[in-house]
Order: C-alpha cells, then structure tokens, then sequence
C-alpha cells in the first residue's frame, strides 16, 4: 500500500510534489487498516488510485503502456453464447448471465480487500506447499514493486534465502520473456510486457509460465538449471 507513489516517482510519471502528496494518502489508507476499519481503509486506497490516474493521465493503471483501456466486452459475449455456455457446463435452464465484475460480488467483499492474506502464504511455505506469484512489469495497481515490499517481510524460515538468491533471466523461443526468483517451494515470476492483466498482455508467456511451473520445467524445476530457457514452440 505504501509503494504506489515510489513506484510511478522513479519511473518518471509523477514529481516530487505528486509524490509527497500520494505518500500523505497512502498513510491515510495504512493507519485506517491499522485500525481495521476495513472498508474507509479501501475507499482510501481506491482514492490513492484515483490520484495517480488523474495525476498521469494513463488511460488505465493495470498497464501504464496502454494507449486505450482494455477492451472486455468481447469476452463477456463470448462467454454467454449458448455453445459456449454449454461447454463450460452451464445449466441450460440456468438464466445467470456472465459479467465481467458482479455488483453483488464486489458489495460483498469490499471490506475484505484491505485484509492481508499474508499468512496464508506463509503458512503454506512451512507446509512446503508450492507457492507461484507472478506481476506484469508494467502493472502501477499490485505490481513489482508492491508485491515484493510485502513478500520480503514473510515470517518463513527460507525468506532470506529468497531474497538474496539470483533473479534468473526466463526466456521463452528465445526471446527474453521475464525474470524467475526462487527458493525451495516458493517461486516469483516478473513478466515483462504486461501488465495487470497478464494473460490479455502475454497470453504465450503466461501460458508457457503456468504450464512449467505445473509441470516444474527449467527455472521453474525442483532443481534450478542456471542459463536453462524455456524452450516452447507455439504451434497456433
């Protein structure tokens, strides 16, 4: 939460005064989550947000690159079409229709967004559960930055280790996809070229990442091979 303003500051899109001004709203957010007062705490983060936008003028925070929001309504149709509907084993009298954000959903759980999952992550690192988290390099909402302030101050027994060990170049058909870090069971992946929205960004890459870390492939093995890339042939 404290990271948003250092982020766009030393990537060029805000000065010093936005960023100090960012910084006093940040801090409003963090002592109302303090206070667990859970919902004024993200009405306060979604005001840092709404700062940044207006204070860059990008035409979204999911991906600071991007010269248009992202276009879903496609997906949305897609998604209700009666053959596709069926073959994700929709009910054929099932009269819900897709949406890419529920109303009801988000009323829902709008106070729990404030709330840390953090030791749910440590709790599976001591269960030596596998863990993969992954950002999009040019994410200004839960990117890098963000994530990796939070991941250092994990309570497990292999952080330290994580934190200093190599930060791998991934390549996928030869081109440099992103950057691999990782310690035992827990592996954190910087995909270069996207954003927020991975999958839209680089539907290869995040494809090939998931499918090697399911599968543990090269750097996303049991056994780190340095210099190993990806090797994957996109036959579509």
């Amino acid at each position: 939460m404290v990271t948003h303003a250092d982020n766009a500051y030393y990537i060029g899109l805000i000065n010093e005064r936005q960023k100090n001004e960012l910084e006093k709203l940040q801090l409003e957010a963090v002592e109302l989550v303090e206070r667990k007062n859970w919902s004024e705490a993200t009405r306060a983060r979604n005001r840092v947000l709404d700062v940044l936008q207006n204070m860059t003028g990008l035409a979204t925070l999911y991906d600071y690159s991007r010269k248009a929001p992202y276009e879903d309504e496609l997906v949305a149709k897609f998604l209700n079409i009666g053959a596709v509907r069926k073959a994700l084993g929709v009910k054929v009298d099932d009269s819900s229709v897709y949406e890419k954000c529920s109303k009801i959903v988000w009323a829902a759980l709008y106070a729990d967004l404030m709330k840390s999952v953090k030791h749910m992550v440590e709790k599976l690192l001591k269960e030596e559960m596998r863990v993969l988290l992954y950002q999009g390099q040019r994410d200004l909402r839960v990117g890098v930055v963000q994530v990796e302030a939070w991941v250092k101050s994990m309570k497990w027994e292999g952080i330290e280790e994580f934190v200093n060990g190599e930060r791998e170049i991934w390549k996928v058909n030869g081109e440099v996809a992103g950057y691999v870090q990782k310690w035992k069971s827990f592996t954190n992946v910087v995909v270069l070229g996207g954003g927020h929205l991975l999958p839209s960004d680089q539907p290869l890459n995040s494809q090939v990442m998931i499918e090697d870390w399911v599968l543990e492939k090269g750097l996303f093995g049991s056994v780190l091979e340095l210099n190993v890339s990806t090797n994957y042939v996109h036959d579509g």
